[in-house]
């Protein structure tokens, strides 16, 4: 959906009918992809408790609705625009690789790696909502990979244990956890400065730059006070940095549609 943001749409009662139309939209095939996913990772995550609501269903079950509100998902965006299936088969496509058996999940990086083209194509499906691909799409889309990747990496921490006694070779349970979550906090520092070079480059203006920067230094802050890396604690810090950015991303929706 931040995509959409950036492709800065004229701001007027039909961008925000078409914008909720687009997170519909994204809604249901979310749900699609989280559920088909859930299927093919069924046996192996049966331990995890972070996925405790799925075991209530059987894996026949999750793959029957997956594929009915996928299918309803894909209709759905092919009449809101057929421009953007393509990208949405990527996404589907990517993620149900990433979570078959003996897919990339499994396979030290590789999920990472997932994780940040699979934003790349996240941004694009809502930027191609209003605009066009481009060089400079790509640029800010980067920015985005970045701090999703950085995420992704702090949940593989959060399902080291669970992931380790499945037999899976997640990129956590190959380097460590700890060597995985210093590597996520290393890949937000990275973020910040990138967007920072990009900004000094010409790339947008302030009114972009400031509210994500101040985002990562509260995001610092936070870092700093967390008491230790068991998954309570991580799940909290995870649930505020979120926020965090969040905040930040209103905050850039109201400036950019501000003559400052």
């Amino acid at each position: 959906m931040v995509g959409v943001l950036f492709a800065e749409p004229i701001l007027n009662i039909d961008a925000i009918i078409r914008t909720s139309h687009f997170f519909m939209i994204c809604i249901v095939n979310g749900v699609a992809i989280y559920l088909l996913n859930a299927s093919l990772g069924f046996n192996e995550d049966r331990k995890n408790e972070r996925l405790d609501e799925i075991q209530q269903f059987s894996k026949s079950k999750l793959v029957s609705l997956g594929v009915i509100i996928g299918v309803i998902g894909f209709v759905w965006l092919y009449i809101f625009s057929p421009l953007l299936v393509v990208p949405a088969a990527i996404v589907y496509i990517l993620w149900i690789v990433y979570s078959i058996p003996g897919g990339l999940k499994r396979i030290p990086l590789l999920g990472l790696l997932t994780a940040f083209v699979g934003q790349l194509v996240h941004f694009h499906l809502g930027y191609l909502v209003f605009d066009d691909l481009s060089a400079a799409s790509l640029v800010i889309a980067t920015y985005f990979s970045l701090l999703f990747t950085a995420g992704h990496a702090l949940h593989e921490v959060i399902d080291h244990d669970a992931d380790q006694e499945a037999g899976l070779k997640t990129s956590a349970v190959f380097f460590g956890r700890k060597l995985l979550f210093n590597a996520s906090t290393f890949l937000f520092v990275i973020a910040a400065i990138y967007l920072l070079v990009i900004y000094l480059l010409g790339a947008f203006s302030w009114t972009i730059l400031i509210p994500y920067e101040v985002a990562f230094v509260i995001h610092m802050f936070l870092l700093r006070k967390l008491r230790d890396t068991g998954n309570e604690s991580l799940f909290a810090y995870r649930r505020k940095y979120m926020v965090v950015y969040a905040m930040a991303t209103a905050v850039v929706a109201v400036l950019i549609n501000v003559d400052l």
